[in-house]
C-alpha cells in the first residue's frame, strides 16, 4: 500500500506544469458541477445505456496556459452495477506532463477503491479512435471486478489524457471482449 501511495504522490506532482522547468508548479483545481449536456465525452458500455451521471469541470490557468479537466461518473438508476467513471484533461498551448500510465492507473484505483484490498487479474492494451489505451483488470475484496484504463493523445496544440474505470459484480466478471468494448466506447459527444 505504501508503494501505491508513493506512486499516487508522484503522479499528482507531475500532473500539471509548463514546458519550462522554471515554471513548474502543482495546480490545485476547483471543481464545479456541470450539466450532462456540457460534458463533452461519452462512455458507451453495457449497462450505461440509461445512466444516472454526475459531471464536473475544472478550468484553470497556469500563466498564459489553460488546463481544462472534466470528469463524469455513472450509475444505473435502479441497480448498483455497473459503476463507471471518466476523466479527461486537456491542455491548450502547452504540453501537460503526462504522468506514467501505471501511476495514473494506480491513482484511479486509489480514488475509487480507497483502502479496499485488491489484486491484479490482467494488464493489457486496447485501442479506440484516440489510439492505444493501457488497462489493468482487478478484483477488489472478492466483490467487484473492474477495469481501469488510461491513455494520452495529442491534438493540434493540445495534449489530452483520459483516465477511466468500469466495475461490475465479481460473479458477472469482465472478459477481454467486454474490456475492448468499454475502451472503444470512449468518445467525444456528437453534436
Amino acid at each position: 500500500m505504501r508503494i501505491l501511495f508513493a506512486l499516487l504522490i508522484l503522479s499528482l506532482t507531475g500532473l500539471a506544469g509548463c514546458a519550462s522547468g522554471e515554471e513548474d508548479e502543482l495546480v490545485a483545481l476547483d471543481w464545479e458541477q456541470i450539466d450532462a449536456e456540457d460534458f463533452p465525452y461519452v462512455l458507451r458500455a453495457p449497462g450505461l445505456e440509461d445512466p444516472v451521471g454526475v459531471y464536473w469541470r475544472a478550468d484553470e490557468r497556469v500563466g498564459s496556459y489553460r488546463i481544462v479537466m472534466v470528469r463524469g461518473t455513472w450509475h444505473p438508476p435502479y441497480e448498483t452495477y455497473p459503476v463507471a467513471g471518466l476523466q479527461v484533461s486537456a491542455s491548450g498551448g502547452v504540453l501537460l506532463r503526462s504522468p506514467r500510465i501505471d501511476n495514473r492507473l494506480n491513482e484511479r484505483i486509489l480514488d475509487y477503491l480507497g483502502e479496499r484490498e485488491w489484486r491484479m487479474v490482467h494488464p493489457g492494451r486496447s485501442r479506440n479512435r484516440f489510439g492505444p489505451a493501457d488497462y489493468v483488470r482487478i478484483v477488489a475484496e472478492e466483490a467487484d471486478e473492474c477495469v481501469f484504463f488510461a491513455q494520452t493523445w495529442g491534438g493540434r496544440r493540445s495534449l489530452y489524457m483520459v483516465d477511466g474505470f468500469y466495475c461490475v459484480p465479481l460473479e458477472r466478471g469482465l472478459d477481454e471482449a467486454l474490456v475492448d468494448a468499454i475502451i472503444q466506447g470512449v468518445d467525444e459527444k456528437d453534436d
